[in-house]
């Protein structure tokens, strides 16, 4: 499986409505602006960031162990500071354990057919992720749109 692969397959699950099976209430309508690999002021540059009404929805797509485990060095996963009121790693089924994924990071794996498939829900990040960021990359969208 390849970044582009997972990348296009995150798009359509941000696309489509989704619910929580927790208690925590998690819920994304079809999100309907989506950045794809956009640098933030931060220096943070989510794979996917899906907007649904005032919800963020921070994908990481991986597709090595080593790629994930560089990740996790970010000052902003570390720290919980980053982007993404839900935050969740996209992967290759079974590339990782769900006790390896970050407190409140969810887990998406992806099996031979591109079935995708919720493995972790996670929490909310509220009030820790940086809505600055989101901000600056929603109206670098808008300007982009308005040429």
């Amino acid at each position: 499986m390849t970044t582009e692969y997972l990348t296009a397959l995150g798009i359509k699950w941000l696309k489509t409505p989704w619910s929580s099976k927790t208690n925590y209430n998690i819920y994304h309508g079809p999100c309907k602006i989506i950045a794809v690999d956009k640098m933030s002021q931060s220096g943070e540059r989510p794979d996917l960031l899906g907007f649904y009404d005032a919800l963020s929805i921070l994908v990481e797509v991986k597709i090595s162990r080593a790629d994930f485990f560089r990740d996790m060095k970010k000052t902003w996963r570390r720290y919980s500071t980053g982007m993404g009121i839900h935050r969740l790693y996209l992967t290759p089924k079974e590339l990782l354990r769900p006790e390896e994924i970050p407190e409140k990071y969810g887990l998406i794996e992806v099996d031979e057919f591109g079935n995708l498939e919720v493995v972790v829900e996670g929490d909310s990040f509220l009030p820790t992720y940086d809505a600055k960021s989101e901000r600056a990359i929603l109206l670098s969208l808008l300007r982009m749109k308005a040429k």
